[in-house]
């Protein structure tokens, strides 16, 4: 089997939108990922989601920090994922040392 998961971040990469709740996030995410039924009732287009959240190359950038609210966003949705049968996964900071 072949899974496909949605990254979220990557180096220089945005981080979630500042505002929006998880609950609101996952409503968003599981629109856009069952919106194609031209196979079946079941058909989604990812399985998953990847977090990859990264730093900017800019020191000053505000995404060289986490926020508690970003921190919160990942957490609850990443629960919301597992609980619905989706795949959650992470790239470890610094993976490459």
């Amino acid at each position: 089997n072949t899974f496909h998961l949605v990254s979220f971040g990557g180096w220089d990469g945005k981080h979630l939108p500042a505002g929006a709740t998880p609950e609101e996030l996952y409503a968003e995410f599981q629109s856009y990922n069952t919106q194609n039924h031209t196979l079946d009732d079941s058909f989604v287009l990812f399985d998953g989601i990847d977090w990859d959240l990264e730093g900017n190359d800019n020191l000053h950038h505000p995404n060289n920090e986490f926020t508690l609210e970003c921190l919160n966003q990942m957490g609850v949705l990443s629960q919301l994922m597992k609980n619905n049968g989706y795949i959650v996964t992470t790239a470890p900071p610094e993976s490459y040392l």
